[in-house]
């Protein structure tokens, strides 16, 4: 699945784990640095697929912000992992910030931005958190928001740049139909390049 654009927050200075790395790779054939994408785009450790489609290299972030993080565990007791970001090299991540005290939208919620999320993350017009990819994420975000999350990869872009796509893994709702989704979004195959599967996934579709 793919997400046309991110939404800016502010950023907040914080403490930032250092273990970027995706722990149990399900798939050992793609996604790793140096190697073909999964599926011609996505990449493990919140790398970017370089190169034309169908022959792109997966290539790790080589610079990290100090206050960058993958999930909620990197981050301090008073921060959260979230607040999308154009990073260095040109790439999206995600920081430790603190939380909006004026969030009212939980995780799936439709919103308009990052401060209007409680997990401090609006990607794609939903409120997502980011995860790590496999089982530890996935019940972390049935443990967030309920049996019907998983945490799934997708591609994104920050809205301004132009350079490669790079793999994030958050949150996402399961759906059964359009009518278990929180209007206006909708039920659609959300494909999961890295762990090799497809679920249908909520989103908010785009014009």
């Amino acid at each position: 699945m793919r997400v046309r654009g991110l939404f800016l927050s502010v950023l907040m200075l914080g403490c930032g784990g250092d273990d970027w790395h995706d722990l149990s790779p399900l798939r050992t054939d793609c996604g790793q640095e140096g190697g073909p994408c999964c599926d011609s785009i996505a990449c493990y450790n919140g790398g970017r697929c370089i190169g034309p489609r169908g022959s792109g290299v997966c290539h790790d972030p080589e610079l990290r912000q100090r206050n960058e993080c993958r999930s909620e565990e990197d981050c301090g007791l008073s921060e959260q992992c979230g607040g999308a970001q154009s990073c260095l090299e040109d790439r999206v991540c995600f920081l430790c910030q603190r939380e909006s005290a004026s969030a009212t939208r939980q995780l799936g919620d439709t919103c308009d931005g990052n401060m209007s999320c409680t997990t401090g993350l609006c990607l794609g017009r939903v409120c997502v958190a980011p995860c790590r990819i496999g089982a530890v994420g996935d019940g972390a975000c049935r443990a967030a928001g309920g049996a019907s999350f998983y945490c799934g990869a997708v591609q994104a872009y920050y809205v301004g740049t132009s350079g490669p796509l790079t793999t994030v893994s958050v949150c996402l709702r399961r759906c059964a139909d359009d009518g278990t989704c929180p209007s206006p979004q909708m039920c659609v195959q959300g494909e999961d390049a890295l762990q090799n599967r497809v679920i249908p996934t909520c989103y908010v579709p785009t014009s």
